[in-house]
């Protein structure tokens, strides 16, 4: 799947940790997916932090792919096309949803 992404973003996927979902499938070999990708130096720091502390973690995820997880359990609380936003500490996480499948899914750090 990475050589997939690659085509269609600017920039190199090989410093990224990248998982994807399908989102829907017409039959003929045509599928619509949701790509996630965050940077392996984010996971990495995260998992040293955690180690250090003496958890091992079976799952490690991002606010964004939380917000897209509500949204997928529970599709008839929030309307097809939505905006659901976290904000923590100044930092805000944000999925768009367009006819009920996950279009854009961004933390924002105005600080960064």
């Amino acid at each position: 799947m990475s050589l997939e992404i690659q085509d269609v973003v600017p920039f190199s996927v090989d410093e990224f940790l990248t998982d994807y979902r399908v989102v829907s499938s017409n039959g003929s070999g045509t599928a619509k997916v949701f790509v996630s990708m965050l940077p392996a130096q984010y996971i990495k720091r995260i998992l040293k932090a955690l180690q250090a502390s003496g958890v091992d973690p079976i799952c490690v995820s991002n606010p964004p792919s939380v917000l897209a997880a509500a949204y997928n359990l529970a599709p008839n609380y929030f309307k097809p096309n939505s905006a659901i936003v976290w904000a923590d500490n100044g930092v805000y996480s944000i999925l768009v949803t367009f006819g009920g499948e996950s279009k854009y899914a961004k933390t924002i750090d105005p600080e960064v």
